[in-house]
């Protein structure tokens, strides 16, 4: 059966109410998906399998750069790859990234530093469309013109140790984690790989903000 669960995560502003989303999750059979919540600039992701260490670089003509969508996925066999959307085209090989159906643990698959919602696009549809379960972070006026950090990690349900943040966050502003199942609180609509997706989230540094605001930058670590 195609069976499909998705998460959505947005923020909201809390004086206006608008919405930017930040990302979607889904699993559909034994695979996992995720993706941004609107094109980005070609060089926006970059892919690491270094915790320590990784050097981004942004190009003098970025804001002439294409706009583009992608879904990473991560399948039953192990493979992961990054697609464009909708042409479908490969922006990476395939690369082992694991048995997504033995996942024992908290698993990171991505870390995203987000343009700072003012320059984001303002999110018209209804985020819980198609039955999707929807985060939603608040967020004031004061951390509206503010970039976010965020590192989504998946797990099986049960008790585990949270990793560390994988950056230095001393300068910013942490929020509260979160975690949810991709299933309905009743434990209707359960999908047949059954993932938990936990996140940390803090608000970046005022001077951070500034830094090419029209740029998110996107980190798959594998």
């Amino acid at each position: 059966m195609n069976k499909e669960r998705k998460i959505r995560v947005l923020f909201r502003n809390t004086r206006t109410g608008e919405l930017c989303l930040i990302a979607w999750f889904s699993v559909r059979n034994s695979d996992l998906y995720w993706g941004p919540g609107s094109p980005g600039h070609a060089t926006d992701w970059i892919r690491s399998t270094d915790f320590s260490k990784f050097e981004i670089t942004v190009p003098e003509n970025l804001e002439s750069l294409p706009l583009q969508n992608w879904k990473a996925s991560h399948h039953k066999s192990g493979m992961m790859h990054i697609n464009s959307i909708p042409e479908g085209h490969h922006i990476t090989k395939d690369v082992h990234f694991g048995n997504v159906v033995s996942i024992s643990a908290f698993k990171l698959i991505s870390l995203h530093i987000s343009r700072p919602p003012k320059a984001m696009q303002t999110y018209n549809k209804s985020p819980s469309r198609s039955g999707a379960r929807t985060v939603t972070l608040d967020v004031s006026e004061e951390y509206w013109t503010r970039r976010h950090y965020f590192e989504f990690y998946v797990s099986p349900a049960g008790t585990f140790d949270f990793p560390g943040p994988i950056l230095n966050l001393a300068a910013g502003v942490q929020r509260p984690s979160f975690s949810m199942t991709f299933a309905n609180d009743d434990g209707t609509g359960e999908p047949d790989l059954d993932l938990i997706l936990s996140c940390r989230a803090n608000v970046l540094d005022e001077s951070f903000s500034a830094w090419h605001p029209e740029a998110g930058i996107w980190a798959q670590f594998f």
